[in-house]
């Protein structure tokens, strides 16, 4: 899940924490990661899919949607982020796009997902796949046992019971809350404005 930061970037920072995932539905709240200031109301975004391994609509490309417990939290810089390694059940596809998410509330400290390649500089691939859960530059960085849900998809671009889905890797750099945004085009155009 993702909330959605308006053009004026007049709102406090927010991650989303989410407890009682279930198979019905699930819970999530905005809490600020630094200075405690009100988040405000927004929209949040959020990506679900069932536990397994999944053929997208193409009946080419592939999902795989996985749950585990995090027992390390990973901080700020260099040593500090390991993640954990995953293995993912099939073996044959090709996962560029890790989209991830700290699905219990087991810590009232936040703390986010995060995933990367082999080194903490390359981004995630089907051979290489750690993730984790990690608290940035916090001063506070004990964090607790966390359950972590993450969806390794192929790029793809297709319809999915009426829904226009496009998964794509962007550049391999992150801007920050305070240094504005990026650009993303997408592979082929969707009939009105995706949210």
């Amino acid at each position: 899940c993702t909330p959605k930061y308006g053009s004026s970037g007049s709102l406090a920072p927010a991650v989303v924490r989410m407890q009682l995932a279930g198979t019905e539905s699930f819970q999530i709240r905005l809490q600020n990661p630094g200075d405690g200031e009100a988040t405000g109301n927004r929209d949040v975004h959020c990506m679900v899919m069932e536990e397994g391994v999944w053929v997208l609509p193409d009946g080419v490309h592939y999902a795989e949607a996985k749950t585990y417990t995090s027992t390390r939290t990973d901080e700020n810089g260099g040593s500090n982020l390991l993640g954990e390694s995953q293995v993912l059940e099939n073996s044959a596809a090709s996962y560029t796009v890790v989209l991830g998410q700290v699905m219990t509330f087991n810590d009232a400290g936040w703390s986010v997902f995060w995933s990367r390649g082999s080194t903490r500089k390359t981004p995630p691939s089907s051979a290489n796949l750690r993730t984790g859960k990690h608290v940035g530059e916090d001063p506070d960085t004990t964090r607790g046992d966390e359950t972590i849900g993450y969806i390794a998809m192929e790029e793809f671009h297709g319809t999915a019971s009426g829904v226009e889905i496009e998964s794509e890797r962007g550049a391999d750099s992150i801007l920050g809350y305070d240094n504005g945004s990026r650009l993303y085009g997408f592979t082929a155009a969707f009939p009105s404005p995706p949210a």
